[in-house]
């Protein structure tokens, strides 16, 4: 129950005065409890802007909108710039506008966007681009690197169970491989092993110019046992004592490829 303040200011004016406020604010408590979320949805469903693309005409306007669906009209004549709301069961126009700066900055976005580079785009360029570079270094290469050039490059090497090798863009070839070999084959005062073939690790245009070999360990030494073919070449090892280990001969061959 409100209580009556009076003029006198008091002890019991003073328990009045709060006894009002308290009642105010439970009351005002009250209010807000009583604001369930199905009523603040609704409140809020009331005052939402959805906004959607706009359309030509009313007519155009979709006929299975969410509740707040918002869209403006953007043909010509007296429902140009009306915007309209689906409220849940029908559409109502809430307001009217000059819609002219708005498909203005449109259009012009429009533009830029256009402007913008697509992936497909983009790709196809730096497709292009490569096909040039290579095609500049090829280019470039033949220039420098063409037969008649003075500049000479490696244009193929490789290895395999025969050794090395490598070619150069002049025609000249060098191979090099090695083999096991044991001198232990009498010869007067001196020793020898079985000659072995020593097949290069990539074959020669004709013979090589030369073939040589090394044995790799003192007292013994590696000759040809034989006048090298395009493709092959006898190799024996020998020392001055009988031996009976093995030793690696290292071979090298210099010729032409082309």
């Amino acid at each position: 129950m409100r209580k009556m303040v009076g003029t006198l200011w008091d002890r019991i004016t003073r328990n009045d005065i709060n006894s009002n406020f308290e009642q105010l604010y439970n009351d005002v408590g009250n209010i807000s409890g009583k604001i369930t979320d199905d009523m603040y949805e609704e409140i809020k469903n009331n005052v939402d802007l959805n906004w959607d693309d706009h359309v030509n005409s009313v007519s155009d306007l979709p006929s299975d909108p969410t509740v707040g669906t918002t869209i403006l009209i953007s043909s010509d004549g007296d429902d140009y710039g009306k915007v309209f709301r689906y409220d849940g069961s029908n559409w109502k126009e809430i307001f009217q506008m000059n819609p002219d700066a708005i498909f203005s900055l449109e259009e012009r976005l429009q533009k830029e966007i256009d402007k913008k580079e697509t992936p497909e785009g983009a790709q196809e360029k730096a497709d292009k681009a490569e096909t040039n570079a290579k095609q500049t270094v090829t280019d470039l290469e033949q220039e420098i690197y063409g037969d008649d050039s003075d500049i000479v490059k490696v244009v193929e090497s490789g290895s395999n169970a025969n050794g090395e090798y490598i070619r150069y863009s002049d025609g000249m070839q060098y191979c090099w491989g090695d083999l096991k070999l044991t001198a232990n084959v009498s010869l007067n005062s001196l020793y020898r092993s079985e000659s072995e073939e020593w097949t290069y690790p990539k074959a020669f245009k004709e013979k090589p110019y030369f073939v040589s070999a090394s044995a790799q360990a003192y007292t013994r030494w590696a000759d040809i046992a034989s006048f090298p073919s395009k493709d092959s070449c006898s190799i024996v090892q020998f020392a001055t004592s009988e031996k009976s280990n093995s030793i690696t001969t290292l071979t090298y061959a210099v010729g032409r490829w082309k």
